[in-house]
């Protein structure tokens, strides 16, 4: 008896949960195909861009700002690792890590399609010196994803930049 009423409370939860709409956020939907990148962009932060313009989106960046529907002008990343906390002899257990980039978006006629942005990420990063090699990996691991989160930040404020078909150059 208390097997059915299980199952039958487990199949009415799981139809609930099937009928109420929920969905992964998937890729961001833009209405431009081809975006040419402009500004102070280090090597490293255009390769996740490229990477993620291409797999997430099917984008296309450009080398010339004549062949592109929107040209973003990017300012590098901006890096800030501030203490947060000290255990009691004083040394440091915990980091606030923060990535900062600011954006901003026009057309190839340098009419403004988004207005400067920024993204900015923070995280919390629990430090020891006993294992002070596997913490440098971990802090390195931890800023390559807060900059893969800054770039998708980007891609979703992009999302909101709406190119009808007569404006496409």
């Amino acid at each position: 008896m208390i097997n059915r009423r299980f199952f039958l409370l487990s199949a009415a939860a799981s139809t609930l949960l099937m009928g109420c709409g929920f969905q992964l956020r998937g890729a961001p939907k833009l209405s431009f195909n081809r975006v040419y990148l402009s500004g102070s962009i280090s090597p490293d932060l255009m390769r996740v861009i490229r990477k993620a313009f291409n797999t997430d989106t099917g984008l296309v960046v450009v080398s010339a700002p004549e062949q592109a529907e929107v040209v973003v002008t990017l300012s590098d990343l901006v890096r800030d690792k501030q203490t947060l906390t000290l255990n009691t002899q004083g040394l440091v257990s915990q980091y606030l890590l923060s990535l900062r980039m600011s954006f901003r978006a026009s057309d190839v006629a340098g009419n403004e399609l988004l207005e400067p942005s920024s993204a900015a990420v923070t995280r919390l990063f629990n430090y020891s010196d006993a294992q002070i090699l596997a913490k440098q990996q971990e802090e390195a691991d931890l800023y390559r994803n807060m900059q893969n989160e800054l770039v998708l930040q980007m891609l979703r404020r992009l999302s909101a930049i709406k190119i009808h078909p007569t404006d496409k150059p």
